[in-house]
């Protein structure tokens, strides 16, 4: 798909679209410059199109963190937009400082668990967020039993909650 559009004052742009199951990509030419011998070649593979739905999802969630200004409103978006994707209740946004976890925002978790979660210092055997920061890889429990059996002495799992239990 594509379509020529004029920049002032009297530029032509070609707009080429390539929808695949990731997205859209966009090869932008002069008009001009666009004949047969620069064309893109074409695809070795058929791409599929990508549902409809989930690029509306990609371009209005992209939209909406354009709109954010403070991480309450971050946390925000996230629990409406994300969170329900994966069919989890909580989150906890945080941040390196001073080689301690600094909680950011959190959503869904009880006060005293973000408490006890907050300054712990960045171990990586210890907790899961020292993890991810040191390899880059998101880390997400089921459930707290399922956190626990990873990080044992971790603050947040069931076996350091008083009074609470896993199912």
């Amino acid at each position: 798909m594509s379509f020529t559009a004029r920049r002032p004052p009297d530029h032509w742009l070609t707009f080429q679209l390539y929808p695949d199951t990731s997205g859209i990509s966009v090869r932008v030419v002069p008009r001009r410059e666009q004949t047969e011998d620069t064309a893109p070649p074409a695809l070795a593979r058929p791409v599929a199109a990508a549902p409809t739905g989930r690029l509306y999802q990609l371009v209005h969630l992209a939209a909406a963190l354009t709109e954010a200004v403070t991480v309450r409103d971050l946390v925000t978006l996230i629990a409406q937009q994300i969170l329900p994707a994966f069919r989890a209740q909580g989150m906890v946004l945080s941040a390196a400082e001073a080689g301690r976890l600094k909680i950011t925002g959190h959503h869904g978790y009880p006060a005293d668990v973000v408490e006890r979660l907050d300054a712990l210092a960045l171990d990586t055997d210890l907790t899961p967020a020292g993890q991810v920061l040191a390899s880059g890889t998101p880390a997400f429990f089921a459930d707290p039993a399922e956190l626990a059996g990873a990080y044992p002495g971790h603050p947040g799992s069931a076996a350091n909650r008083p009074g609470r239990s896993c199912r």
